[in-house]
């Protein structure tokens, strides 16, 4: 399995980047790069596939790592929603123009949580319309919001639904009907949430990985083994370099946790603050493969890049397709519009860079 690196850009307009999305905004059928900014300047920009000119987006205080795409204003293109990080307040949604290379305009859904870490916008309740789910780590409240009828104004707490409080650190997000009853679950974290009621009010949560300590993962959902039942994969993303605060001192693992004891069996255990973790057929063979990197965060210098092949049997052959350039929130993303998926991300340390690796398989 071969990849090409490709530096989108070394010198880009801020630092501290939190935020990667991917999406076409141009309908060249390419797909083009969206990263947000922790550090003070321009928060949001994005780069044109192909040529990769830079955009300057919006500006706020700074945005914390997640953000997502979704059409809140219903004009059938994809807005961003994303938050703020510590010290700070503000929860935003950010109006795609008619041409994305001007300004984008800026909008408030709510002030009174601390710290967003992840978003996603779909439908929570089943009430056939979408929301904007946040995860507030600082505030440790988990919560949505229905759309209100003018999301230009600020969102009325009204809308608001708590789903759980005094639950931290939570982060990571899939909607989806996890044990396919007709109802849609959360699965956020290492915690699985499944609504009582039928107005989305009441939930009860699941715990998965019980012998896991932080509750800091990249989450996804996928029948990996192809068994008919949903597993989920964890990468314990911020271990080592802030397990120090919890007491715990191992290095980042990688696990497959399945129903109905949801117990993970780890794959890798040896892992560096393994921030990027996707899904994807990268082999070609019929079969969904993981996409697992580290960030360079707390001085690692030789940042690894696996792709573990699924073999279709439930089994994974490992390989190593890229060393030494960390990356943090990376997607996939079909960058040279042949149908493969390749791979963007960016680091969030200094010196800044936003890269890409061309699926060469």
């Amino acid at each position: 399995m071969e990849f090409r690196h490709e530096r989108i850009d070394d010198a880009p307009p801020n630092t501290e980047h939190m935020i990667c999305l991917t999406t076409d905004l141009t309908g060249n059928d390419r797909d083009d790069v969206i990263v947000g900014a922790r550090a003070g300047g321009p928060s949001l920009y994005w780069y044109e596939n192909p040529g990769w000119e830079c955009h300057e987006m919006a500006t706020v205080p700074g945005l914390e790592a997640g953000g997502t795409l979704g059409d809140v204003s219903g004009n059938g293109r994809l807005d961003i929603i994303a938050g703020e990080p510590l010290g700070h307040h503000t929860a935003y949604w950010f109006e795609q123009p008619e041409d994305p290379r001007e300004p984008w305009d800026v909008h408030e859904i709510t002030n009174d949580y601390h710290k967003y870490h992840d978003q996603a916008f779909a439908d929570v309740d089943d009430d056939g319309e979408p929301e904007v789910l946040l995860l507030s780590q600082y505030s440790e409240v988990i919560c949505y919001y229905a759309l209100p009828d003018d999301p230009r104004d600020r969102w009325p707490r009204s809308n608001r639904t708590i789903i759980d409080a005094g639950r931290g650190d939570v982060e990571g997000i899939q909607i989806l009907d996890l044990d396919r009853d007709g109802r849609t679950e959360l699965v956020l974290g290492r915690n699985i949430y499944h609504r009582v009621d039928e107005h989305g009010e009441e939930w009860t949560v699941e715990r998965v990985a019980s012998g896991w300590e932080d509750e800091r993962v990249r989450v996804k959902v996928e029948d990996i083994d192809e068994d008919g039942e949903y597993e989920i994969i964890l990468a314990e993303c911020e271990l080592p370099a802030l397990g120090a605060r919890h007491d715990i001192y191992h290095d980042g693992r990688l696990g497959i946790c399945r129903p109905p004891d949801w117990d993970p069996e780890v794959l890798r255990d040896e892992l560096h603050c393994p921030h990027s973790l996707q899904l994807a057929d990268f082999s070609g063979n019929g079969h969904t493969d993981i996409y697992v990197a580290e960030s360079d965060y707390g001085g690692h210098d030789n940042p690894r890049h696996f792709i573990l092949e699924n073999q279709g049997d439930g089994s994974f052959e490992h390989h190593l397709i890229a060393e030494g350039v960390g990356t943090h929130q990376a997607q996939v993303a079909d960058v040279t519009g042949n149908g493969r998926p390749d791979i963007v991300g960016k680091n969030d340390t200094d010196p800044a860079h936003v890269d890409a690796w061309i699926n060469q398989s």
